[in-house]
């Protein structure tokens, strides 16, 4: 893994309880509260879909700057015409990573 900030190191779990109107992403290696959503009764269908993206960050990251390098090693093998085809994907995973880990590529 290649990030340049630090965090709670993957994988995170949503907890299966729900405490005081909040849903509780933990450190599945630790049970360590990483972070918590807000639950509404009108929507907690979005709630938990909120909890379950933010729990797969650590493994979308790690995913994300995986294939950034594969993009990259591609780029070296194949012709310049290969890799254009490829570089509007790889600006948007460059963007992705940037935003999640609070800097440039």
């Amino acid at each position: 893994m290649n990030n340049r900030n630090k965090h709670t190191p993957g994988p995170w779990i949503v907890s299966d309880e729900t405490r005081e109107n909040f849903v509780w992403i933990l450190d599945e290696n630790s049970d360590t509260g990483v972070c918590m959503v807000h639950t509404d009764t009108d929507s907690k269908d979005e709630s938990d879909a909120n909890a379950r993206l933010i729990a797969a960050a650590p493994e979308l990251l790690e995913a994300l700057e995986s294939m950034l390098d594969y993009l990259k090693r591609q780029a070296k093998e194949n012709s310049r015409r290969e890799w254009a085809l490829h570089n509007a994907h790889a600006e948007f995973m460059r963007n992705a990573i940037a935003k999640a880990t609070g800097g440039a590529e």
